[in-house]
């Protein structure tokens, strides 16, 4: 696998942990400033409800970072059992042929190998886009019951990405459809004896093939990340 250029940082940033507090504190500041303003309120009482706020704020962020520390044992056991599960749901076999004593390879296609076109490619018969579509199906209805246990759990930006992962796939399942739908008029304009029928029908099988393959090629990128952020 080739390793993604983005950076992978799965934990929250110590703003994005307290941004809320830090906001608050803000708002808390402004406040009392206005009321000092407008009231005539002597310095030392602005200075006592500034040195309240801060307090309070500050408890308030050692209380949550605390909470944090604590979960997190709990949510790098998750992600590295999530990365475990997406990788064996992009390389899991999906059959496509149907051929007896045929070799695995000819058999099987993984959705790695179909987003990044490596291996023996379909030829995109209405039978074998029909047996990736249920294939997609199976194995996307595996990972979400292997996966759904680790979401409690997970960092923010990894159950992004876990959703990403299924609609991607899902996506992708339901242009199957209309690549099923291109490959049988794409069939039906052989038999024609019209040459441009038969080249339009095969531009728009491939169409819906490169169309259909792009939420899975989107659904791979984020199964990397998800598999380097298990490292992390």
């Amino acid at each position: 696998m080739t390793r993604i250029a983005r950076p992978v940082r799965p934990w929250p940033t110590i703003f994005e942990r307290h941004g809320p507090s830090v906001v608050l504190f803000e708002f808390a500041i402004l406040v009392s400033l206005t009321i000092a303003w407008t009231a005539g309120q002597p310095l030392a009482t602005t200075a006592l409800a500034l040195f309240s706020a801060s307090v309070l704020t500050a408890a308030r962020i050692a209380v949550d970072e605390r909470a944090y520390r604590l979960r997190r044992p709990r949510m790098r056991r998750a992600l590295k059992r999530t990365g475990t599960a997406v990788g064996r749901l992009i390389r899991r076999g999906l059959m496509f042929r149907d051929i007896p004593a045929a070799q695995p390879s000819q058999l099987f296609i993984t959705i790695r190998d179909l987003a990044l076109g490596l291996g023996r490619q379909p030829d995109w018969s209405p039978a074998e886009s029909t047996m990736i579509r249920e294939g997609i199906e199976g194995v996307l209805l595996a990972f979400e019951a292997e996966v759904g246990r680790q979401v409690p759990n997970l960092p923010l930006a990894a159950t992004k990405r876990i959703d990403e992962v299924a609609d991607g796939l899902d996506e992708c399942a339901d242009r199957l459809l209309r690549v099923t739908d291109a490959a049988n008029d794409a069939i039906t304009a052989r038999w024609s004896g019209d040459e441009n029928e038969r080249v339009n029908a095969r531009n728009a099988l491939d169409g819906a093939v490169h169309a259909a393959l792009e939420p899975l090629r989107a659904a791979h990128r984020e199964c990397e990340w998800l598999i380097y952020a298990a490292d992390v």
